[in-house]
Parts: C-alpha cells; sequence; structure tokens
C-alpha cells in the first residue's frame, strides 16, 4: 500500500478536483469518511495496539510519550497543494490518523499535537510574497489562495503555540520508500509513519506559556520527547480545563527500569541502564542530571542555554552548572565517535558575551563569569573536556569507574584539575 503524509494519501481522483470549487467542510468530510474506513481495517486486527508494559509497582502502564509540533505551508505551491487544508483540521478531522513518528515510538506510547507558535511568521511571509506575485497571476488565484492564507491565520489564532489534541500510538512505525511518497514537494515529508487512534481534541488548548518552563520544545524537529515529571506536570495543566481520556490518566512516561531512580540509588540502576539509551533525552534525564548534580557546586542547574557571541550566530548548551567557582558549558551525546563534528558544535560555546539561563531572557551573565575556553562532554561512555585554546576533545574519565560517592569526587577533583 503506498503510504503518504496525512491527507495526502487519497486516491489520484482528488487531484481531480478543482480545488476553487470545494469548501473546507468537503474536504473534512471526505477526510473523515476515508480514516473511519482505515479505522475499520485497523480494529479487525486488535494485536496490534499492544499496551503489554505495565508497572506492577504502580499498576500504571509505563510509556513513552512526545509532543508533535506542527508547523503550515512555507511555499506558496504547498499552499496550493494543500488548498489551505491545516494540519491541526487533520489531526481533528477523526479519532484515527497516520502521522509522521520517531523510529522508536512503540503501540501504547502517548503523542501530543500541537500547532507551532512561529507559523503565524511564516504565513505573513507568503502572504508578502503572494501581494508581490499579484499582477502574475490570474484574479481567482490570486483570491483562493489570500483565502487559504487567511484560513491559515484563523487557525494559527485559535491553536497558535497551543498543544490542542492528544492520541495514542497503535501500530508500529513504517518505514516509506521514497517513490512512495507522492507528494514529495512537500516540507514536511518524513520516512517514518505510525498509525495513532483514539485521537482526542482539547476543549480548551494549552498555551506554551504555561508548559515552557518544563518542556523545551524541540527546534530542530517536530518531535520533542517527554519524560517523568514533565508528562506529569503536562497532564495536570492540561487536566485542569479538560477531561483527559484513560490511557493518558493510567500512563507514567518512565521505562521500566528506571522507576525507582533517585538521588541516592542512580548509580546503581541508571548506570547498569545507560548504554541502552535509544534518545538522548533519556539520557540526560536519568543518567546526566543525576551525575551533575553529585559533582557540581550546586544541585542547581541550568538547561537549554542560549549563548551569544558577536561573530557568529546564537546557539544553545545542554547544560549550563557551576563549577569550581565558575560557570562551566556541558554537552551530551549518545556516543562521542559518532559525531561527525562535535568540536565544531562545542567550539560555538565558549569565549561568549552573554549567556541566558532562562526561556525568557530574564537571566543572564556576561561570558568572564566562565571557565575560559572549556566545555564538559559527556556520552553513554566517558566524560571529556573540550579545550578552545588546542581545539582537542580530551577523555577524562569512564563512567564505568563510577560505582560509588568517592569516585564522584575523585572525578570532581579530575576536571577541576583540567580547567
Amino acid at each position: 500500500m503506498i503510504i503518504t503524509h496525512q491527507r495526502y494519501m487519497r486516491e489520484d481522483i482528488e487531484k481531480k478536483l478543482q480545488s476553487a470549487e470545494i469548501c473546507y467542510e468537503t474536504i473534512a468530510e471526505e477526510k473523515k469518511e476515508r480514516l473511519e474506513q482505515q479505522a475499520a481495517r485497523l480494529f479487525d486486527k486488535p494485536q496490534q495496539v499492544a499496551r503489554a508494559r505495565p508497572d506492577e509497582m504502580v499498576g500504571l502502564d509505563c510509556v513513552q510519550s512526545y509532543v508533535s509540533n506542527m508547523s503550515t505551508a512555507t511555499s506558496l505551491e504547498e499552499l496550493r497543494q494543500t488548498r489551505g487544508f491545516t494540519l491541526p483540521e487533520d489531526i481533528m478531522s477523526g479519532p484515527y490518523n497516520e502521522w509522521t513518528a520517531p523510529k522508536w515510538a512503540k503501540a501504547g506510547d502517548v503523542v501530543f499535537f500541537m500547532h507551532s507558535k512561529t507559523a503565524r511568521t511564516t504565513i505573513t511571509k507568503l502572504r508578502s510574497e503572494l501581494l508581490q506575485k499579484r499582477e502574475l497571476i490570474s484574479y481567482s488565484e490570486y483570491n483562493q489562495l489570500m483565502d487559504y492564507l487567511q484560513h491559515e491565520l484563523d487557525v494559527h489564532s485559535k491553536y497558535g503555540g497551543k498543544i490542542f489534541a492528544v492520541g495514542r500510538i497503535c501500530g508500529s512505525p513504517e518505514y516509506v520508500q521514497p517513490e512512495d511518497i507522492i507528494n514529495d514537494a512537500l516540507h514536511w515529508k518524513s520516512r517514518f509513519y505510525l498509525s495513532i487512534d483514539n485521537i482526542t481534541v482539547f476543549e480548551h488548548p494549552i498555551d506554551i506559556s504555561v508548559f515552557r518552563n518544563y518542556i523545551h520544545i524541540s527546534r530542530g524537529s517536530s518531535i520533542t520527547p517527554l519524560f517523568d515529571q514533565a508528562f506529569d506536570r503536562l497532564r495536570i495543566d492540561i487536566g485542569k480545563d479538560n477531561i483527559l481520556p484513560e490511557f493518558v490518566k493510567n500512563s507514567i512516561a518512565r521505562p521500566i527500569p528506571l522507576r525507582l531512580v533517585n538521588d541516592k540509588n542512580w548509580i546503581d540502576i541508571a548506570n547498569d541502564y545507560r548504554r541502552c539509551f535509544i534518545l538522548e533525552d533519556q539520557f540526560r534525564k536519568f543518567y546526566v542530571d543525576y551525575l551533575l548534580r553529585a559533582i557540581c557546586d550546586q544541585k542547581r542547574f541550568y538547561t537549554e542555554c542560549r549563548c551569544q557571541r558577536p561573530d557568529i550566530n546564537d546557539s544553545f548548551m545542554d547544560y549550563v552548572v557551576l563549577f569550581h567557582g565558575k560557570y562551566l558549558p556541558v554537552e551530551t551525546k549518545l556516543s562521542v565517535s559518532a559525531e561527525s563534528n562535535l568540536i565544531g558544535q562545542v567550539s560555538k560555546y565558549v569565549h561568549n558575551s552573554k549567556v541566558f539561563l532562562q526561556n525568557d531572557s530574564s537571566q543572564w551573565i556576561i561570558g568572564e563569569y566562565f571557565h575560559e575556553g572549556k566545555v564538559l562532554i559527556i556520552d553513554t561512555e566517558n566524560v571529556y573536556m573540550y579545550d578552545a585554546s588546542v581545539r582537542q576533545i580530551k577523555k577524562i574519565v569512564s563512567l564505568d569507574q563510577l560505582k560509588s560517592a568517592k569516585d564522584l569526587s575523585r572525578v570532581r577533583q579530575m576536571i577541576t584539575a583540567c580547567l
């Protein structure tokens, strides 16, 4: 079966429909009918839904979760192809859908849907482009595209920068061959798709201003993983004004082996599990966070910190910690050896004029309070130090050697010696 992205999976006959004569309601009805047919086929195969990861100690399903952040058309050609039918409308058109997915997703996992806050900028840019081309296209096409853009703006006014729905994954990700993707001109095309059911639209979408302090929406990807407390806090915030489906209320976003990890036992539990992490975010949450609290001057640290230099564009550090009296950038990777240009990346984190510690830019520090030219790097195997003066990364210690509080004290001394 040919699989394409969202509503573009329709039969070739849809291409023959004249977009000027089709209203949004008609499109939604056609979409709904197709999705109902797909859902009927899906539920003939109940074995696809496998909520087989219960945590017997707490009586909840241990799942993974993520936010799927959807954008908008980025060109007038995309706008023509979509006929102004937005991605949020696609999700809200029925209880079942097929959507882009991360490779690690499994049946039973929970996905929250969000409409990009920055989509309005893109829509405004397209409107300006359309105005410039007014004399080059027909009157009817101009009005049609302008109507599409206005519709995009109306949808964004209601859902932009907000989580507006949640769904449950009911199948495994499927890789799509490039030749099977019909609309390969669309910028949001992907190679991985999965089935999602029980899509529930919130009566009161939750704005990013509510959760931005504990969820950092990814800037380079449409997928932002959710773990542990972030999932719990989001569930509480959404539940204040909305009715949550049972599969959300009955889940915890933490892998079973890590359910009991805390500040006292993390070395024993997380150290054995660290090579099994499939996501950098997991590695940070269940290992690096604990390590940094144990070896730094204070337990508090800062994440996703924006740094400024006059010679390059702003960059974002994974962590900023206070170590041996000064601040120190920290970069995390699953495997340093698998990185193609790690030195080029971490070299952007040194010699900064200013570093912002909070998302709202209310707290920042100047570069002279940082260890000059140094970046601490941690992957699932070792701890390293980058030295900008020689543009080299030096291994400090293997994580296999960290088995006790005494070992942690020794690591702190070794890092201090590199500064």
